[in-house]
């Protein structure tokens, strides 16, 4: 995969190929990806895509987070880095589109998922925690 950087994506894209991938790194965001079609650069933009679970998760880290008073910042990030890996990864594009057509049942269910995941995330790095200081 070819890379180009803002100031040079001009001048070097006639050196690019039809079917070609390429990335571009602009300086105020995140890489861009994207193939030459046709002569012309079709660009891909990835950064609306997010796993479903984020918010609930890291709102439900802040909302328990006061019952486990020996957990620094560091530590809460790293129990919710523990419950999004035991949860089953839900990647969408928009919110509100997911939440419109999610049956109650199953939003309710996610919601219980979600809050005993991020439970037993914080346990586990409590327990760990305590560990290392013994």
């Amino acid at each position: 995969m070819k890379e180009g950087g803002d100031a040079d994506a001009h001048a070097t894209k006639l050196e690019f190929r039809i079917g070609e991938r390429v990335t571009f790194h602009p300086d105020w965001r995140p890489p861009v990806l994207g193939m030459i079609t046709r002569g012309n650069l079709m660009y891909i933009d990835f950064s609306s895509i997010h796993n479903h679970h984020e918010k609930a998760v890291f709102e439900h880290v802040m909302e328990l987070a006061p019952r486990y008073p020996s957990l620094n910042a560091d530590l809460l990030v790293d129990a919710a880095c523990i419950a999004l890996n035991k949860l089953k990864a839900h990647y969408i594009r928009h919110d509100l589109d997911l939440n419109f057509y999610m049956p109650d049942i199953e939003r309710e269910q996610n919601a219980v998922t979600v809050r005993a995941a991020v439970e037993a995330a914080l346990t586990l790095v409590q327990s760990r925690g305590s560990t290392k200081h013994v």
